[in-house]
């Protein structure tokens, strides 16, 4: 067994990685925003919709019908298990626990089928949302 010194000497740089996503949206109809704002996060893109639309409509104050409101609030549950569950299937892998793995990644693919390695299910619009974009 490694025996560690009580003190190590460790350098680090803090910061973030930025990416240019705001200048991207920035000055497109809120449709191509949503789309690229989709796009950022493939565990989270439905999240990233769903902000940019609650902040436009906290701006525009709409009439949001409960339905729309729930619709969003169970997909976007949905996705956080979904991420959840790659996550745990990610772990899984790391440390050689194939069946582990492989059950996560089964159930994963359960909460939200995926085509092509990206979970399209709902599409989150500002005042609602829209299952018709994604059949």
């Amino acid at each position: 067994m490694r025996s560690w010194p009580r003190h190590a000497r460790t350098t680090g740089a803090t910061g973030y990685s930025h990416r240019g996503v705001l200048e991207l949206a920035e000055g497109l109809p809120l449709d191509d925003a949503l789309v690229i704002l989709e796009r950022v996060c493939a565990r989270a893109g439905q999240s990233y919709r769903l902000a940019l639309c609650l902040a436009v409509e906290r701006f525009m104050k709409p009439q949001m019908a409960r339905k729309a409101q729930l619709v969003r609030t169970l997909f976007a549950e949905l996705e956080r298990l979904s991420s959840a569950l790659w996550t745990l299937g990610e772990i899984a892998r790391a440390v050689d626990q194939r069946k582990l793995w492989a059950g996560a990644l089964e159930r994963r693919e359960r909460v939200f089928p995926s085509r092509g390695g990206r979970a399209d299910v709902v599409g989150v619009l500002a005042g609602g949302w829209d299952l018709r974009q994604h059949r």
